[in-house]
């Protein structure tokens, strides 16, 4: 149980980190554009709803990537992000869509492997520990 509990804290940390990635990538990309095209064409929400609204699917689906075992699930759950997002995005804002689908579905993956390592090593020397104790 004990190991359960270790091992769903480091999931939860690493997908916080490429949270926080997501976030700063967002900033960068927003200053980028606004530098390179202008403003943007819409009025009103529309910038702020979409963003909010793969921020919203990036937590929902990096929580349940974190807390679920199965490592072919959580790469399952990375995908339903990707396709998620390229639905809700691609008729409308395109270059919005290839951004959050690329950039949330790389850290999605990347936080889903950089987890597995992490939980491996501290499963490895928990182990090592366990045999200098006895």
């Amino acid at each position: 149980m004990k190991n359960k509990v270790r091992a769903c804290a480091i999931n939860l940390c690493v997908h916080s980190a490429a949270f926080t990635l997501l976030i700063g990538l967002n900033d960068i990309a927003h200053r980028l554009y606004k530098a390179w095209i202008g403003d943007f064409g819409s009025r009103g929400i529309a910038s702020g709803s979409v963003t909010l609204l793969v921020i919203l699917l990036f937590i929902g689906f990096n929580v349940l990537a974190a807390i679920i075992p199965l490592k072919a699930v959580k790469i399952s759950l990375g995908v339903a992000f990707v396709l998620t997002t390229a639905w809700f995005l691609f008729p409308y804002h395109p270059l919005r869509a290839a951004f959050y689908c690329a950039a949330g579905g790389l850290l999605t993956f990347a936080a889903i492997f950089i987890a597995s390592e992490l939980n491996s090593l501290s499963a490895n020397s928990a182990t090592r520990e366990h045999v200098k104790c006895t």
